[in-house]
């Protein structure tokens, strides 16, 4: 392989060209190359550089030993035969840089993962992984980098594990039940502990006929389990030894691959997850959609809420993922895709009816996750609506759970709307992820105030929490606050980071934007981007007047999750969609004139209202109103300073002036 590769899945390789580099004999340099290139594009600090490779040392001397490695480093791949730099070395932080030939086979696995659904992808995958995450490597006196390199290797193990289920469920669906016990027997190698790949294992090599095998298996699973956790086994796995002993293991139907494991635990949530869960368990709960804004964790909770339920149905729990389907074909592919469908041969019955034909007589619940892109946003065909109709009429045992950032309009729908995390758990989840890119971080006291500062800008939104808490890599909290203070904004462009397990439309929250903008018709995309000039809630009769907006255009976006109703009459946008927004808005040259209509609406229609009232018995109601809408009546007052305009200034002062007496 030309240029700088790092192979750090196994034993730690390095080589440029296809030559072993000789020059790094120094572990702690080694180690630096390591972090910097599975942190990378980050850049840090000296000094958390210092903290991570030399904590014993004093500064001073922690500072030249990582001079001093730096120029090894760099003298080091310059006599491989490296004509680039890799390594971006500043004044005060340093970076590798991929822009040249690099190439680190820990994050080619992880990169492959990501877009992997079928046997050849997950295999390329696979074949990287020679051993655990930099085997038989390890620093005398850097506990931090330590635990950096142990909560990298779970991760990355937890997603070996992952594919390898991943691959035996596609190979046992196709009846390679020999392939599938291979890839199952490494799991197993990888996770001992864990019950399920010896049952699984257990399956797959009775299917194949090997019964003895299969009852030795059972075998070692016991005596593991009991020596190392003093456990008995599950009812289940003795339940499938003795259908095995007795031969009467039933060949089983096509497979789907199993729900994915995500690498973050569940933060928050146990309120909207028993009731989805109860929900779910309703005979009567056909369609259950879990609506909300991009980034809010809809794919996280309805996963859980599927992995709580599945073993209650007969034919389980799938997950198909739609991102990819871009038409009517391409969802019918999905979905055959995630339940371990194969069609029949051309000459048959269409891939829909076959479809359709599969689910017939199946007792199973369908994780439909994320429909928003078929559900019709400029009036033509709606796919998901239309198929999910579909399976629900000709299926009646099979369940169907969608996540979506609009309804997909159905009348037996039942919509369970998804909101921010409440600040506990949004806190918890900022320093999980803080975790991700310091492994060693935790929250002194002086930071929680900032952390529950930035959870408040995110309004709870999981994603931008995330993204928020990568900048802990190189700023405080209380740092972090400042920038998102002062820029100006562009918040939306500091909540940013380059995850390689997100897609690319989740990476950040104006990615996330750009996609809900994308489903919108002009109309609407006009609507929400005039919306933005309410700084605050606002009600129907503010937003037909100012915006032009009826009561089914804010329907239609609150149904797309992109406004909110606030108490009885009122409505907002998020604070950072309405960033968005009014960047939106500023390009299409009508701000002025949308100001002008919101300067005049508050000023001639409502102040002059409440000047009667104020003098008169509703004058208590009057005042609750006039503070509900303080933050119009101050653009409005800006504006109308700005404009001149003596006409809006008056009774805008006359309503302000008794509102602070």
């Amino acid at each position: 392989m030309d240029g700088l590769c790092l192979r750090l899945l196994g034993p730690l390789e390095t080589a440029f060209d296809g030559q072993s580099i000789s020059g790094l004999t120094s572990a702690r340099e080694r180690a630096l190359l390591v972090y910097l290139a599975m942190e990378a594009p980050h850049a840090f600090p000296r000094e958390s550089l210092c903290a991570l490779l030399w904590p014993e040392l004093p500064a001073e001397a922690a500072r030249a030993n990582l001079r001093n490695a730096l120029t090894h480093l760099r003298h080091a791949l310059s006599l491989a035969g490296s004509a680039r730099p890799c390594l971006l070395i500043g004044r005060d932080a340093v970076q590798f840089d991929f822009s040249g030939q690099q190439w680190v086979d820990a994050r080619a696995f992880e990169d492959l993962l990501a877009g992997a659904a079928s046997e050849p992808e997950l295999e390329e995958a696979l074949t990287l992984c020679r051993g655990p995450f930099l085997e038989g490597f390890a620093l005398k006196d850097a506990p931090a980098f330590d635990d950096w390199a142990l909560l990298t290797r779970e991760r990355l193990e937890r997603a070996q594990l992952d594919a390898l289920r991943r691959l035996a469920a596609l190979q046992s669906a196709r009846g390679d039940h020999a392939a599938a016990a291979g890839q199952l027997r490494r799991g197993v190698e990888l996770q001992p502990l864990e019950e399920l790949g010896h049952r699984e294992l257990m399956r797959q090599l009775a299917l194949h006929g090997q019964r003895t095998a299969a009852l030795e298996q059972y075998e070692r699973c016991r005596v593991t389990l009991a020596a190392e956790l003093g456990v008995e086994l599950e009812a289940e796995t003795l339940r499938l030894y003795e259908q095995i002993r007795d031969g009467q293991l039933a060949p089983p139907e096509p497979a789907s691959p199993p729900l994915p494991t995500p690498l973050l635990p569940l933060v928050g949530r146990e309120r909207e997850l028993a009731e989805l869960a109860a929900r779910l368990r309703e005979p009567s709960c056909r369609l259950l959609s879990v609506v909300g804004p991009g980034g809010c964790g809809k794919t996280r909770l309805a996963l859980e809420a599927a992995r709580q339920v599945q073993a209650e149905r007969p034919d389980g729990a799938h997950h198909v993922p739609l991102s990819a389907a871009a038409d009517a074909a391409g969802l019918v592919q999905a979905i055959a895709q995630g339940v371990g469908l194969r069609f029949y041969a051309s000459g048959q019955a269409p891939p829909r009816q076959q479809l359709l034909d599969y689910f017939r007589d199946r007792r199973l619940l369908l994780l439909l996750d994320g429909c928003e892109h078929l559900l019709d946003p400029l009036g033509e065909e709606a796919e998901a609506g239309e198929l999910v109709a579909e399976i629900l009429e000709t299926a009646p045992g099979v369940t169907v759970l969608a996540t979506s950032r609009a309804r997909l309009g159905l009348v037996g729908e039942e919509v369970a709307l998804l909101e921010g995390l409440a600040e506990p758990a949004a806190a918890e989840l900022f320093t999980q992820g803080a975790r991700r890119v310091r492994a060693s971080y935790r929250p002194a006291a002086e930071d929680l105030s900032s952390i529950t500062q930035l959870c408040r800008w995110a309004e709870g939104l999981p994603l931008a929490i995330l993204l928020a808490s990568a900048w802990v890599e190189l700023l405080s909290p209380a740092e972090i606050v400042a920038q998102m203070a002062g820029a100006d904004g562009q918040r939306l462009d500091l909540l940013a980071a380059d995850f390689s397990d997100l897609p690319e439309r989740q990476r950040s929250m104006r990615a996330v934007f750009d996609h809900s903008w994308a489903l919108l018709a002009p109309p609407e995309r006009e609507t929400l981007a005039a919306l933005a000039l309410f700084r605050g809630g606002f009600t129907a009769e503010a937003a037909r007047e100012v915006a032009g907006a009826s009561l089914r255009d804010l329907l239609r976006l609150a149904n797309r999750s992109l406004l909110s109703r606030r108490g009885v009459g009122r409505y907002e946008l998020h604070d950072l969609l309405r960033d968005y927004a009014a960047e939106k808005l500023a390009a299409s040259g009508r701000a002025p004139a949308l100001r002008d209509c919101h300067a005049a609406y508050y000023a001639l229609s409502l102040c002059r209202r409440w000047r009667v009232d104020l003098a008169g018995p509703r004058q208590s109601l009057a005042l609750d109103e006039v503070a509900a809408e303080l933050p119009e009546l101050r653009a409005a007052w800006e504006w109308a300073a700005e404009r001149a305009q003596v006409e809006w200034l008056d009774p805008l002062m006359d309503v302000l002036g008794r509102l602070y007496d």
